[in-house]
């Protein structure tokens, strides 16, 4: 096993894990970590040998999703303090270069599958999303609740996999689905109790990756471009538009006023208390 601070690298019968291990912040993923995430993805996908990848997450949580305040703190763009104030066609560009490459992981060959634990949200909820297959403990914790106050997801995969209804439900509310019931609506492929998520996980891993890969790069393409057809790359190009227009907007400017002077923590809370509407229109 290879390892860093951030992600571990394991590899056995044709199936490559790589494991978030960042457990005292529920795994939130910092640049570093992202890019070293799809390096490694790369790496594997361009082996005749491996015949899966699995993404999973060490500790309590799969992933909580971008380490916001460490992208802040860094300021993902030097002429910006932050989001509200980017100029609407360069955070365009930076959402597209950012979180545009979930959207590679449908170009490669390689199947790929998220082993979901715990909580699963925002960015986190966006990279599972984009895997081949989602995966859940039952009590799992899926969801987009800064739907509620600064954002929308940048990619969309969620139509796709539930439909209509229940994908309103998860935005509209920035309500978490357990693991159950994203399996009920097609939002995982299947959910089964804590204790066993890694022996599932593992054994369909191996099951994968027991055929050849060339087969499985052809199962995979076609899947693909099925989706193709129902216009999932324009989708994801509108997705990063209506995220950046929700970076303009009074509630996310005011979540910054919050955040950067008395701590983002503080900043959730007070745009998710019963006075939101208030907050929202500036007060």
């Amino acid at each position: 096993m290879a390892a860093t601070d951030t992600l571990l690298v394991d590899e056995q019968d044709r199936v490559v894990t790589l494991t978030f291990n960042r457990p005292e912040r529920h795994n939130a993923t910092t640049r570093e970590m992202r890019e070293r995430l799809f390096a490694e993805i790369r790496a594997a996908d361009a082996r005749q040998d491996v015949g899966c990848i699995v993404i999973r997450g060490n500790g309590p949580s799969f992933s909580s999703g971008a380490d916001l305040v460490e992208d802040i703190g860094r300021g993902r763009d030097p002429d910006y303090q932050n989001d509200y104030e980017r100029p609407l066609q360069t955070d365009i560009r930076m959402l597209t270069a950012g979180e545009g490459v979930y959207e590679t992981l449908a170009e490669l060959q390689t199947p790929i599958i998220a082993q979901v634990h715990g909580f699963c949200i925002a960015g986190a909820l966006d990279l599972a999303t984009s895997c081949d297959l989602l995966i859940a403990a039952e009590d799992a914790q899926l969801g987009y609740p800064i739907t509620r106050n600064i954002a929308s997801p940048p990619t969309h995969m969620f139509t796709y996999l539930m439909g209509t209804q229940w994908t309103r439900y998860l935005l509209f509310t920035g309500d978490y689905l357990d693991g159950k019931t994203a399996a009920e609506v097609g939002l995982a492929l299947l959910a089964v109790p804590a204790a066993q998520l890694d022996e599932t996980v593992g054994r369909i891993a191996r099951r994968i990756a027991s055929v050849p890969k060339d087969l499985l790069a052809i199962h995979k393409s076609i899947c693909v471009k099925a989706l193709d057809a129902m216009g999932r790359p324009l989708v994801q190009r509108l997705a990063r538009e209506a995220d950046a227009m929700a970076h303009k907007t009074p509630v996310m400017q005011r979540f910054y006023e919050i955040g950067l002077a008395r701590g983002f923590k503080e900043a959730y809370a007070a745009l998710d208390a019963d006075d939101a509407r208030e907050v929202g229109r500036g007060r």
